[in-house]
């Protein structure tokens, strides 16, 4: 299945050392080919600023790995997992020049 994880923020400071932390870790789940896609949410929607879509058992195991991202362990966000139905994903509409993480 695939799950949904909004972040949302808190209000707590985010430093940039966390964010490298919080970008580190989705390169890991990116290797481990566990995040389908993701990115900020610009205006944040309904609260999320952010979201991104992973490959899971269930979404206890979704909800269980997004609270192990360095921004939810911190503080600074909360994050909920959300079933997603993905229908497709077409790898060629995805324009490489707006990537920013490969």
């Amino acid at each position: 299945m695939h799950a949904l994880i909004a972040m949302t923020p808190t209000g707590q400071h985010e430093t940039d050392e966390l964010q490298g932390a919080h970008e580190e870790f989705i390169g890991a789940l990116e290797r481990d080919h566990r995040v389908i896609l993701g990115g900020e949410l610009k205006p944040p929607l309904a609260g999320h600023l952010g979201a991104y879509v992973v490959r899971c058992r269930d979404l206890e195991e979704a909800q269980r790995l997004a609270e192990q991202d360095p921004l939810a362990k911190s503080g600074a966000i909360t994050v909920q997992a959300y079933e997603w139905q993905l229908v497709g994903v077409d790898p060629e509409a995805v324009d490489k020049d707006a990537l920013l993480f490969p």
